[in-house]
């Protein structure tokens, strides 16, 4: 799980990045991405019923992307909040693959 100041917590501030971010099309995801003027990033991982009507396989997809996203993250300086929407075909691929998608994402 991602510590508490990485996530984005509350409704109106996903209602924000939706209405006002700027959207990145990868193969495994898609995120929106809105930049913050100043802090770190925060980012939030959102799984549609569209996967699965099982909330166990949603979970188990949305944790999976949470901890490649503290991987690939944690030591970045880029100042965003991010929600990340996965495809379901990223739950078959590798784990490193997935970290590696989430660092290319924001380099320069």
């Amino acid at each position: 799980m991602l510590a508490r100041k990485w996530r984005i917590r509350h409704d109106w501030e996903i209602k924000k990045i939706l209405n006002n971010g700027e959207k990145k099309h990868f193969p495994l995801f898609y995120l929106l991405v809105r930049a913050r003027p100043q802090g770190h990033w925060r980012a939030k991982v959102l799984v549609s019923k569209k996967y699965d009507k099982r909330a166990v396989k949603r979970n188990q997809l949305r944790r999976r992307w949470q901890e490649a996203v503290y991987s690939a993250w944690q030591n970045s300086n880029f100042s965003a909040d991010v929600l990340i929407f996965p495809h379901a075909k990223s739950l078959a691929s590798p784990f490193t693959e997935l970290v590696q998608s989430l660092q290319s994402c924001f380099k320069n």
